[in-house]
């Protein structure tokens, strides 16, 4: 009983990782990742951004002509804050790509390897077993490939769970999305 659950979990999950996404998965990871290890770091980025903000405010509200000495004093310091914040953020995104190029990457093996180790490991096993003379037609087909006749493979089983997931994990998703209506 607990193989059935456990394949039918698997398939569950499999699906709404990819109904969610696998890229949006891998963005709320890098949110979370940044938010409790480099918080300073957000945080320092931040104020720098809020820096930046204010010089440029300060630099259109001071005039060239009038007060050039102070005008060029602004501009060459958001000149050098503009190119910190720059090269912050390139570094950033570089490394927010590296991420979750990492983590997709991770999540799917992890999904299909599970999948694949249970179809490895009980793949001579039954799921359940079928009434006796209910099947008698496909009850060979059913029990494909090593499991004993009359019962349920793993590999079957495994098959109508991702079916069964993905048709009710579409259905979900259409009846939570608002329809397009056209008039």
């Amino acid at each position: 009983m607990y193989l059935l659950l456990v394949i039918l979990f698997i398939s569950f999950l499999t699906e709404i990782c990819h109904c969610i996404g696998y890229s949006t998965l891998a963005s709320q990871a890098w949110y979370w990742y940044r938010r409790i290890l480099f918080a300073k770091e957000t945080a320092a980025q931040q104020k720098l951004k809020d820096v930046l903000l204010a010089l440029k405010t300060e630099l259109r509200q001071t005039t060239a002509q009038d007060e050039f000495a102070r005008w060029a004093k602004l501009k060459r310091r958001l000149d050098k804050d503009m190119a910190t914040f720059d090269s912050k953020t390139s570094e950033q995104a570089y490394a927010k790509s590296a991420f979750e190029i990492k983590v997709t990457i991770f999540m799917r093996i992890f999904l299909y390897g599970i999948r694949s180790f249970v179809l490895f490991w009980y793949r001579s096993s039954a799921v359940f077993f079928l009434p006796t003379h209910w099947f008698d037609p496909i009850s060979s087909f059913l029990a494909y490939p090593l499991a004993p006749t009359g019962s349920v493979s793993v590999p079957i089983w495994m098959y109508v769970c991702h079916r069964v997931c993905s048709q009710s994990v579409r259905t979900i998703q259409q009846m939570v999305q608002p329809a397009d209506t056209k008039y």
